[in-house]
């Protein structure tokens, strides 16, 4: 860990890792907390406290650690893992309880991001497939306990796999709207030529 005042040397080194650090994470919900996770001779997931520059509890994850990202609505954290599970875990903050467990990929889960809402996730692995997540509620909704872990497409090339039907719906909403806007201006259109036509403005009608 180093100071942004003092590049020289650094405030504290953490050396429990016994392999990679693969990944890296803040907690925005606990000041001063961080994780890290190891590859795959380590598999563990450990919490360091920067600001006694002490390191906290360890949890062994039985494969090896790929991301880690913690949601911006609940205190929760994700990972994905590598060999030899390929999953997706999300864990309860701070006892790491195991509140779900994702699976579809069959390669390790090099890519992780979340939605700007922080409700989705998309994962991406050497399987050549991006997965979308539904998987956190909005922050304004503190039962995390009601969550519905699902998958909600996955897209394989230029090819789309849609798995959850709110999707479709909203499709179908999107082109009901623009349907709806092109009838508009259409009648919109077909008035103002009548109108000018009984006006004699165009010569005929």
């Amino acid at each position: 860990i180093w100071s942004k005042t003092n590049y020289n040397k650094p405030q504290v080194k953490f050396s429990e890792h016994v392999a990679a650090v693969k990944a890296i994470a803040w907690s925005p919900h606990q000041h001063g907390t961080m994780c890290s996770g190891g590859g795959t001779a380590d598999r563990c997931i450990r919490f360091w406290n920067t600001l006694t520059c002490k390191p906290m509890h360890w949890v062994d994850t039985g494969s090896q650690v790929c991301n880690l990202i913690y949601s911006k609505n609940v205190n929760e954290l994700v990972s994905t893992h590598g060999y030899s599970k390929n999953e997706i875990i999300v864990w309860k903050q701070p006892q790491m309880k195991k509140l779900a467990v994702l699976t579809g990929h069959t390669y390790r889960v090099l890519y992780l991001a979340m939605s700007p809402d922080g409700q989705t996730l998309v994962t991406g692995a050497g399987d050549e497939t991006l997965r979308f997540w539904k998987v956190f509620h909005q922050k304004d909704n503190h039962n995390s306990h009601n969550h519905k872990y699902r998958l909600q497409f996955v897209i394989l090339g230029e090819k789309i796999e849609r798995y959850n039907y709110i999707i479709q719906i909203q499709m179908e909403r999107n082109l009901i709207y623009h349907i709806t806007n092109i009838i508009i201006k259409v009648k919109y259109y077909i008035n103002k030529y009548i109108y000018f036509s009984k006006s004699g403005v165009l010569g005929f009608w």
